[in-house]
């Protein structure tokens, strides 16, 4: 049986660690923007949209977009995400993979498809990201 054994040296896990702790963080006005654009497109109410339980079917579909789009446009890793929706990260990487399977369907791929455009429309972005990103909420470093 043969094992295959990495060794690490010290400027590889202090690489590895810098990573993890440069993940970009999210823009208020981004989320905001996002949730919004969302909730306009899937006809979603703001309360049913933030509310801490899944709700209808509809519902949760339209907060896993707005988690998926998140997610993707802003570059964002699944922690903060988390943070912006009041949600766990493994939340919106279960979001992130339900939307991912649901673009098989040519229909739900297009609306995907369109929202990321309305949304790079709407903030400036077309593919140039946001360089300065802050916490989502009040609380900013």
């Amino acid at each position: 049986m043969e094992h295959n054994v990495q060794f690490l040296n010290v400027s590889d896990i202090e690489t590895r660690r810098s990573r993890r702790t440069r993940a970009k963080r999210v823009s208020p006005q981004l989320a905001g923007m996002i949730k919004t654009t969302v909730m306009q497109i899937y006809n979603v109410p703001p309360d049913q949209m933030l509310s801490p339980s899944r709700g209808a079917a509809q519902v949760a579909l339209a907060r896993q977009v707005a988690m998926y789009l998140t997610h993707v446009i802003g570059r964002i890793d699944y922690a903060e995400v988390g943070r912006c929706f009041g949600r766990d990260r493994t939340t919106v990487q279960h979001a992130c993979a339900v939307v991912e399977d649901r673009r098989d369907d040519p229909q739900f791929d297009r609306t995907v498809h369109l929202l990321e455009g309305i949304v790079e429309t709407l903030g400036g972005l077309s593919g140039n990201y946001p360089a300065r990103l802050v916490y989502c909420g009040a609380e900013q470093q």
